[in-house]
């Protein structure tokens, strides 16, 4: 248990980025989903590669630590638009400043977690939180499916469609 729930932590917070922003654009999910969801796959695998490599080096009484910081240092990565809004609030424009001031406080913040993680009860607390985090927008996207399982699409002919783009400019054309 001393190193499952780090690693469920990690991996937890890994994905969340992509199950949130799935949950946010779940009308759109027929559309990317698929792409959405391979990018997950491919940036778990770094994460797990990431946790494997701090485990061999770091040892075991560090890997709490390692995996909590990868798994903040995930949310946080994501975290940047959400930041920069804020910022511009305050009247912040330019991006050097706005990455910078994200760069300071993402340090800070995975400082504090590393220090934290030696806490057992810390682990506790961000696996609770990683769970919700993620639970919620799974949560909206089953229930979403659920109630768009009769829907059905109808794809237009081909025929249609290529009259249809014909019949439109070409925007490159006049960019080019």
């Amino acid at each position: 248990m001393k190193l499952l729930a780090p690693a469920a932590t990690m991996l937890l917070l890994g994905a969340w980025p992509f199950v949130s922003f799935l949950g946010t654009n779940r009308d759109e999910l027929l559309i990317y989903g698929s792409a959405v969801v391979l990018y997950a796959v491919l940036y778990l695998v770094l994460v797990v590669f990431g946790g494997f490599i701090g485990r061999v080096f770091g040892g075991a009484s560090h890997f709490p630590a390692i995996a909590h910081v990868i798994g903040v240092g995930s949310v946080l990565l994501f975290s940047y638009l959400p930041l920069s809004f804020l910022l511009s609030r305050f009247g912040i424009a330019l991006g050097t400043v706005k990455i910078a001031i994200w760069l300071v406080l993402t340090l800070i913040i995975l400082f504090i977690v590393w220090r934290l993680s030696r806490v057992s009860a810390t682990r506790v607390v961000l696996l609770a939180a990683a769970f919700v985090m993620t639970a919620v927008p799974v949560f909206n996207l089953i229930l979403f499916v659920a109630r768009n399982d009769g829907v059905q699409t109808v794809a237009a002919s081909p025929i249609e469609d290529q009259t249809r783009a014909a019949q439109m400019p070409n925007v490159y054309w006049f960019v080019f």
